[in-house]
């Protein structure tokens, strides 16, 4: 049986362990968990609005398209977001984009930033864009959503003002053009997103995407188009 001293001596040892869990887990009221709350809150407003890479397209045709990107806020009510609705299209066909995809960001215990992707349930082009206002996102909910494991951009920030990232490894699964899998690089800044994407087939040979860069997508505007 243990005796008063002992018992006080388990009861400190115990309380001392609380102590040391609270420190690590760094609750939303600390500096730190400010900070990432903060660094949350910079990555979606530089990623949200639109997009294009009107110049560069310009400059090197053969290699770049002029391309609108779009990225607007949904679900905002929801705390398990941010949740943003992107796609991706070619100027002269903006009612048929080519890319429809989800993202949900979260913060991770390190600070950086994940964006997860998820593709839209059948065919993405039923559902018209939020900005439409005509009710064709009404038959979406996360639990609709069909996820791409192992597509995911984890971010991190690397001054002020600029976060980059990536796709890890090669489990990002991709069919186009005989493709086995896709890579991404990432760059935010408040006024541009740099993405590079490119397939590759099982023997790793590129098969699609950009050879020489990313694609610079020079912000246009903060909200979505009109």
């Amino acid at each position: 049986m243990l005796r008063t001293r002992d018992l006080s001596g388990v009861l400190f040892i115990f309380l001392a362990m609380l102590v040391g869990v609270g420190c690590q887990a760094q609750p939303a009221g600390t500096p730190a968990g400010k900070q990432r709350r903060d660094s949350l809150k910079t990555a979606t407003n530089w990623m949200t609005g639109t997009f294009q890479s009107k110049q560069q397209s310009r400059q090197a045709p053969s290699e770049y398209h002029d391309i609108r990107l779009v990225q607007v806020p949904i679900w905002e009510a929801r705390n398990d977001g941010p949740w943003l609705y992107v796609e991706q299209a070619w100027m002269s066909e903006l009612d048929r984009p080519y890319r429809q995809r989800i993202y949900q960001l979260e913060v991770l215990d390190d600070g950086g930033i994940a964006s997860h992707v998820f593709s839209l349930p059948g065919n993405p082009l039923v559902y018209s864009a939020p900005w439409k206002g005509d009710g064709g996102m009404g038959g979406l909910h996360p639990d609709t959503l069909v996820a791409r494991p192992g597509c995911t951009v984890e971010f991190q920030m690397v001054d002020g003002n600029t976060f980059t990232g990536g796709i890890k490894g090669e489990g990002c699964p991709s069919d186009l053009l005989g493709a086995s899998y896709l890579t991404s690089d990432v760059t935010l800044r408040s006024d541009r997103i740099l993405i590079w994407d490119r397939g590759y087939d099982s023997e790793g040979r590129q098969v699609w995407g950009a050879t020489t860069g990313p694609y610079i997508y020079k912000r246009t505007s903060s909200r979505p188009p009109r």
